[in-house]
């Protein structure tokens, strides 16, 4: 949480809380790049310090089962050849220089499962305009199978300025974060991600999202991505394999990422937002497209459920999201979690007659307290933990069932508090496990919560993670120890936020959690500098038609979600491997790509190759190997 955001939403203090593809041409790292400002979109965009160039991996699809079809996409585009340079989907490419990747795209992925990669155009001698990247046409793999073209997404990444770095990971200047959709997902609507230009000494990046159908046959598919510029052509070959696993639409790992009720209609430029209907409306776009990220957006009705119009709300726009009736683009995804006591806790008794007639009695959860005491050496004050009790008991009286969550540590809570107060404790990155020499814990903690989770037989007991600010420094963040912990900031290596869903894999946790996800909508396309850090509680960004085209204003996604969704997903396949006789092997990989909470920045081609190592043993546990 960053600085008692949720307690003050609730209307409490707490005191002073911090708040598969297998990419196998992967780059060896993730250059700096910087925080706080202002993202132009624009592909014109100036300015920012030069990065050095990313180092191409190698590598090649290996036991690639039945041969796909030859592909024929037709001619490729004609004209002076293009400087393109193919990455994975677990480093940020920024602008300022000329991309040095690889040359074609060798992947590896699950039925229902999305796969991503970048291409880079750049421009070395002159200047390129009208860029446009788009498919030859379907992937064809085995058996005449296909992988359709509306299977396929592709995003300009547009871009976020650094004005002051997160920590000593960023760097001022330009970092690919909004992504702009050629065709949206959400209503159909052609954007205007494409043609773009580029300017002399810079690249403009093209994120392809593939989903696998789930009917594919496994085996190989193989396509082609055409480039054209005026005057110039060039094609990038794309082989994905398509291993013998489906991934569940609804995830295993539980999440909430929080959805604030006073944000996200009017940034969209929406009128008539305080009527409870179209504000609803308006959040079901954000609940329907982090869904199709893998994310649950834990709070998002628009108004409690105690008033008629709050009711039908609920039925309308909430009801398919919590039974996989919506439309999803993963079909069937369902909601993990539901937060019943978003806006106050009077409405706790209606949602309790609710829960049991809607069916959302399993997700259903409270938000008790907010860090009632973050710092291990400071003692509880203000006492704080005495504020929280009494929330509790409040929730409690109100329906004794539902579980109530405090983001806390165990510590804590056993000098101030008693574990049976809450049901979900959630830890943030810095208590759960710390390097030599922390301010706070150092090594791993998790042993410490085995009594918690059994203390009581009549409760279920959970533990799950949290990012904050401490991540990168709520208020110093120019000292080395900043460096390397998971988060979401803008201006960090890709690989630190994919190290989220990991890390709960590897402490045995069963759900993560974010304070916000649209904190600072309002101006995410100029400033998302809060705490320190750049992006604090905003994944989102406001795509009006006169920032993205089309006529429909829409949430934008950002990168930093589809890494959220990459760890996700590589979470069900560590998950599938832990329960089918090979934990130690999962935990092996796992532990071997993190090491600690603290040590999250990895290369791409590291990242990669931990997918890859995942999908290969998996293939052999499906075939009895």
């Amino acid at each position: 949480m960053g600085m008692g955001e949720v307690a003050q939403r609730l209307g409490y203090g707490c005191g002073w809380g911090l708040a598969g593809l297998l990419w196998l041409l992967a780059c060896s790292g993730t250059a700096p790049t910087s925080k706080r400002a202002a993202p132009s979109e624009s592909a014109r965009d100036g300015g920012g310090a030069p990065v050095p160039p990313i180092e191409p991996g190698r590598g090649g699809v290996t036991d690639g089962g039945a041969p796909g079809s030859p592909y024929d996409g037709g001619p490729p585009p004609s004209g002076d050849p293009l400087s393109l340079a193919v990455f994975g989907s677990a480093v940020k490419v920024r602008p300022e220089r000329l991309a040095d990747g690889g040359t074609s795209a060798l992947l590896v992925a699950a039925r229902n499962e999305f796969e991503s990669f970048q291409i880079a155009v750049s421009a070395p001698d002159k200047a390129l305009s009208g860029v446009t990247m788009s498919l030859a046409g379907p992937l064809l793999g085995p058996g005449g199978a296909t992988l359709p073209e509306a299977n396929i997404t592709v995003y300009r990444e547009a871009y976020y300025t650094v004005v002051t770095p997160s920590d000593l990971e960023g760097a001022p200047g330009r970092w690919p974060d909004p992504l702009i959709p050629t065709l949206d997902t959400l209503v159909g609507e052609p954007r205007n991600a494409f043609p773009v230009d580029v300017p002399q000494g810079e690249n403009r990046v093209a994120w392809l999202d593939l989903r696998v159908p789930l009917d594919a046959p496994p085996g190989l598919y193989r396509g082609r991505v055409d480039v054209k510029a005026d005057g110039h052509g060039g094609t990038v070959p794309v082989e994905l394999e398509v291993i013998d696993y489906t991934l569940p639409s609804t995830t295993t790992l539980k999440s909430v990422f929080e959805l604030d009720v006073q944000h996200g209609c009017v940034e969209l430029g929406l009128s008539g937002c305080s009527d409870v209907d179209t504000a609803a409306g308006a959040r079901d776009l954000y609940v329907r497209m982090a869904l199709d990220n893998r994310m649950t957006l834990g709070s998002p009705h628009a108004a409690e459920i105690d008033t008629a119009a709050g009711k039908a709300a609920f039925l309308k726009h909430d009801f398919p999201f919590i039974h996989g009736t919506a439309d999803t683009r993963l079909s069937g995804a369902r909601l993990t979690t539901y937060q019943v006591n978003h806006l106050n806790a009077a409405a706790l008794p209606s949602w309790r007659a609710e829960a049991q007639a809607a069916g959302i009695e399993d997700i259903a959860f409270a938000y008790s307290c907010d860090e009632p005491h973050f710092f291990p050496i400071y003692g509880d004050y203000a006492n704080n933990w005495k504020i929280c009790e009494s929330r509790v008991a409040e929730d409690t009286a109100a329906w004794p069932e539902v579980p109530k969550l405090i983001t806390t540590h165990i510590q804590s809570v056993e000098t101030y508090a008693s574990p049976r107060l809450m049901d979900i404790i959630v830890i943030n990155v810095e208590l759960l496990d710390g390097p030599a020499g922390s301010p706070w814990f150092s090594g791993n903690q998790r042993p410490l919560y085995n009594d918690f989770l059994v203390e009581d037989p009549n409760r279920t007991k959970e533990l799950w993670l949290y990012t904050a600010c401490g991540s990168h420094g709520c208020t110093d963040n120019d000292k080395p120890y900043t460096t390397g912990w998971a988060g979401y900031d803008i201006d960090a290596p890709a690989s630190e936020t994919r190290a989220m869903a990991w890390l709960a894999f590897r402490y045995d946790l069963t759900g993560t959690l974010y304070y916000d996800t649209v904190w600072q909508l309002d101006t995410a396309w100029e400033t998302q500098y809060l705490y320190t850090g750049n992006g604090e509680g905003t994944l989102f960004y406001p795509g009006t038609p006169g920032r993205i085209g089309g006529t429909t204003p829409i949430p934008v996604e950002s990168l930093r979600m589809k890494l959220v969704r990459d760890g996700y997903e590589d979470y069900e396949l560590l998950h599938f491997l832990s329960t089918h006789g090979n934990d130690a092997e999962a935990q092996r990989i796992a532990k071997d790509l993190f090491p600690g909470p603290f040590a999250t920045a990895q290369t791409d081609e590291a990242v990669q190759a931990a997918h890859r190592a995942l999908a290969e043993r998996v293939k052999k546990v499906v075939a009895g190997r």
